[in-house]
């Protein structure tokens, strides 16, 4: 239950101002060059091409994230409002939510290949586990087919509603404990 909390209040606290694929249905350019914005920003953009099944793990450096904040707010990709606060209280909601929403955009990119049915994501986060080291922990992971993209409007797909369509959604265990952690210690 406090799992469900804090991200109901994540997703209260960053609420996105604009969708980060505007111009998505215009499918210029490449994956490749797709993956490569999101660099700078502290995502890094895995695709990994089986027969049957193509993998995408997105891999979110923590402090690098938040030290994009203040860009990623002047671009409006996150609500201009938040603030210093609620990213110190909230720092893994914060990256959980830029995940969340960077997830749509990333699945409406491979789709508008062709020749891509079936989907695993992956999320994961590197953060410092109870010793400071550094580790690459899951987030969320996910499924998702061709069929369910089709079905998706994409220019107004709202990210919240994920969880509830994508086959498998599931948060990863560490992450889950951590973010109910947050949640707990800001009460």
């Amino acid at each position: 239950m406090k799992i469900l909390k804090c991200l109901v209040v994540c997703f209260l606290l960053l609420f996105v101002v604009n969708c980060l694929a505007d111009d998505s249905t215009d499918n210029q350019g490449s994956f490749s060059e797709f993956k490569n914005s999101f660099t700078g920003f502290g995502l890094n953009i895995e695709r990994v091409d089986a027969p049957n099944l193509t993998t995408i793990n997105m891999v979110f450096d923590m402090d690098k994230v938040i030290a994009s904040i203040p860009t990623l707010k002047t671009a409006q990709l996150l609500n201009p409002d938040l603030t210093q606060t609620e990213i110190n209280t909230f720092p893994m909601g914060v990256v959980f939510v830029f995940a969340q929403e960077v997830t749509p955009s990333t699945l409406m990119e491979i789709y508008n290949e062709k020749g891509v049915n079936a989907l695993k994501l992956n999320a994961y986060i590197n953060a410092a586990d109870d010793y400071g080291n550094i580790k690459k922990h899951l987030m969320y992971s996910l499924d998702f087919n061709k069929n369910l993209a089709n079905k998706i409007s994409w220019d107004t797909f709202d990210y919240s509603k994920l969880p509830k369509i994508a086959p498998n959604y599931r948060l990863g265990d560490w992450f889950g404990s951590q973010v109910a952690n947050e949640a707990s210690d800001s009460e």
